[in-house]
């Protein structure tokens, strides 16, 4: 079956929930199953994007300068079939307003010299079977001139893998606005998650949707190889021993909070307490003793 007959077909070949992954500016794309961000690359330059399978010593490229942005992805899936994956894939490339231009499967494409001759992403972020791999090349007008969308879809033994490439306007990566918060961590490196609520004696958050977390997971998010530590501090009521366990309680809630409802990564986000060795008010009140009971974030070093 053509593809360009066949990309209306993924959701119900697939019969999975969806997911929403990642997002261009005006392009977001779905996968039926968990997935992983497992790299991606920005430049700015001359690029090449394969336009015919590779016959008689080469393949056929459109050529231009501007914006290149590949992202590959980990589907965890059990024995994918890619031709499925594709065809939904590709809709979703034809709904953001891409016209298919060239399509192909492994062989067809040119098998070993096809692969080597295209740009990717590298192993392990992106792997291909030779034997069961395909290629999509889409254009659309874009603000100053032609847009490139491309997929490239493969497996290895329990897993789908995924690169997109954007050429052109549509590769730029979005501006975000970064919030206050994200933005004293990175001149700071420590910030007090201020709007954090706990009661006198609980680790446990009070109910409520907490604005600094949502800010704090975003900034994570945004940089896989950012890391912090949740610091947990307590006032000086009681006995030493329970409020240093306690401090540490409080931090382990917050990074269960962020784990559980953000989707962040554990290795992004460590633990520890205090207790009440560093106050930053006066603990003979109760004001002061409301803000002693805090958790900071601490950056910690890339690498």
């Amino acid at each position: 079956m053509r593809l360009e007959k066949a990309v209306f077909l993924g959701l119900a070949l697939l019969g999975a929930v969806v997911r929403p992954l990642w997002a261009a500016p005006d392009l977001v794309l779905t996968f039926p199953a968990p997935a992983e961000q497992t790299d991606e690359s920005h430049e700015i330059g001359s690029f090449a994007l394969a336009s015919g399978a590779f016959v008689d010593g080469k393949a056929a490229m459109v050529q231009g300068v501007g914006q290149l942005r590949q992202v590959a992805w980990r589907l965890a899936i059990a024995r994918p079939v890619t031709e499925d994956l594709m065809q939904d894939l590709a809709r979703q490339i034809v709904q953001a307003g891409y016209q298919p231009i060239f399509e192909c499967s492994d062989q067809a494409c040119g098998g070993f010299d096809f692969r080597f001759n295209i740009k990717t992403l590298s192993e392990p972020a992106l792997h291909i079977d030779l034997g069961d791999f395909r290629y999509l090349l889409a254009q659309r007008q874009g603000q100053a001139g032609l847009d490139y969308a491309s997929l490239l879809v493969s497996r290895g033994a329990e897993a789908g893998f995924v690169q997109l490439t954007l050429a052109g306007s549509a590769a730029a990566p979005p501006v975000e606005a970064q919030s206050d918060l994200a933005l004293a961590l990175t001149a700071a490196q420590k910030v007090v998650l201020e709007d954090l609520d706990f009661p006198a004696g609980s680790a446990s958050l009070a109910p409520g949707d907490y604005a600094s977390l949502r800010d704090l997971a975003a900034w994570l998010r945004a940089d896989p190889k950012r890391r912090v530590t949740l610091i947990g501090h307590t006032d000086a009521t009681g006995p030493l021993s329970a409020n240093i366990e306690l401090s540490k309680q409080r931090a382990a809630s917050v990074q269960a909070l962020l784990l559980t409802k953000f989707d962040l990564k554990p290795e992004q986000i460590d633990f520890d307490g205090v207790g009440p060795a560093t106050p930053r008010a006066d603990d003979a009140t109760a004001a002061g003793r409301a803000l002693n009971r805090r958790v900071e974030v601490v950056v910690l070093p890339q690498g």
